[in-house]
């Protein structure tokens, strides 16, 4: 019995001082919450739909207030501003270029 409480009471302190003192991390955010919800691709290019949400007079009800599409290649940002799907797939066709539209079958 005395064994046991030599050995308890070292593994107890130990439980006390290291394991509740370590750094708890946050929920890493996903790709829709920072880039946006992904909509199509593009050869390499992903777009991506960003909105903007604000709430109702009626409660705590959210609208779409605005929403924005974006070029990413990646995690990298490389146009944002369009109004439409069509222009931002317009948009990265031109940034693809003639030789990898070839590749891709893109015309």
């Amino acid at each position: 019995m005395l064994l046991i409480n030599i050995l308890f009471i070292p593994i107890f302190v130990y439980r006390i001082l290291f394991i509740n003192l370590k750094r708890k991390k946050m929920a890493t955010k996903s790709r829709a919450t920072t880039q946006g919800n992904y909509i199509c691709k593009v050869g390499f290019y992903d777009i991506r739909q960003k909105t903007t949400e604000r709430k109702t007079k009626r409660g705590n009800k959210t609208e779409t207030a605005s929403s924005e599409f974006v070029i990413i290649h990646g995690r990298n940002l490389v146009k944002n501003g369009f109004n439409s799907k069509e222009k931002a797939v317009e948009a990265a066709k031109e940034l693809l270029g003639e030789e990898f539209r070839k590749v891709y079958n893109l015309n």
